[in-house]
């Protein structure tokens, strides 16, 4: 979803761009302008989002304790001082 706003956006900087060109007033320039402000909108939060879509997950536990975590699975994690009891 967020490749396919990046690619509209990039064909409306475009087409803006092009009438930019053949009609040069100011609100053929703004549609161009505007354009290119969504487009880098976009892409840029398509990067910071693929960069995040990475679930990274990590506990730290103390002696005597133990630590659950589910998220997408399940981790149960116990210390050596658990193990004795």
């Amino acid at each position: 979803m967020r490749m396919l706003l990046v690619t509209i956006t990039f064909i409306w900087f475009c087409c803006g761009v092009g009438y930019a060109f053949y009609d040069f007033k100011m609100s053929s320039i703004a549609i161009a302008v505007t354009g290119f402000i969504a487009f880098l909108t976009a892409f840029i939060n398509y990067r910071q989002n693929s960069k995040k879509d990475k679930p990274m997950q990590s506990q730290k536990i103390k002696a005597k304790s133990f630590g659950m975590q589910a998220g997408g699975d399940l981790n149960i994690t116990f210390t050596k001082g658990d193990k004795d009891e």
